[in-house]
């Protein structure tokens, strides 16, 4: 069962609706919390029973942004973010995500490194990468121990950067309007990255950890189980 705190989550957001309840506890088993700030609007899903949540990010209602995180033990406010803890055999690095509530409450990730290591270099297509970037690829540095490659695209006033690290297995992506970031997220043992289509899908081995959407509008997807592909 998620445990927070109603009235500290409600102080970031504009308004909420419970979707369904226990009938001997009248606890809300669901719960939507909703956000809206000049074009950009975000919804907060809350199973609490179930202990997952979900998270839609839209800009002019078309929907730029979707996570879905499983095993979600607690949701706490700190100063002006709210906290997501994760259960996880390692009680110090339990930290899942954290919503930021700044000019255009933005989303940071964390990803548990508690999986088996990938020890070979980060397998994906330059061609494809082309395809879906419109870009060549910008090499940040090279040695013998990093080889970090950077690719960006805009649309629709919207950028994503993508970064990863071949030899080091980890990516790093960033979402922006303007000067604001609106996702920051870092991902370890990283195996490939393989296209479909306007698709990019990040794995780690034979698991997907994340597809970024290119075609009419940047779409950045989480799965549940990011952190437990062993």
């Amino acid at each position: 069962m998620v445990l927070l705190k109603h009235d500290e989550i409600l102080t970031f957001f504009d308004d909420f609706i419970h979707k369904l309840s226990n009938g001997e506890t009248g606890i809300p088993v669901q719960t939507n919390y909703f956000l809206t700030k000049d074009s950009l609007s975000m919804l907060l899903f809350i199973d609490i029973f179930e202990d997952y949540i979900k998270i839609y990010r839209n800009k002019n209602k078309s929907e730029f942004l979707y996570l879905s995180f499983s095993r979600i033990k607690e949701i706490k406010k700190e100063n002006n973010s709210l906290k997501f803890l994760q259960f996880s055999n390692n009680t110090s690095d339990n930290l899942r995500m954290e919503l930021i509530f700044d000019e255009l409450f933005s989303v940071r990730t964390y990803h548990n490194t508690l999986v088996k290591e990938v020890n070979y270099p980060i397998k994906y297509d330059s061609y494809d990468m082309l395809e879906l970037f419109w870009m060549e690829e910008e090499t940040i540095q090279k040695n013998e121990s990093h080889h970090i490659v950077h690719y960006s695209r805009t649309i629709d006033e919207i950028t994503i950067y993508f970064q990863f690290d071949i030899l080091k297995n980890t990516v790093d992506i960033k979402v922006s309007e303007k000067d604001y970031i609106l996702l920051s997220s870092t991902m370890n043992n990283v195996s490939s990255l393989r296209r479909d289509e306007n698709m990019l899908i990040i794995y780690r081995k034979d698991k997907a950890l994340a597809i970024i959407s290119l075609k009419n509008k940047i779409h950045v997807t989480y799965t549940s189980e990011l952190d437990y592909n062993i």
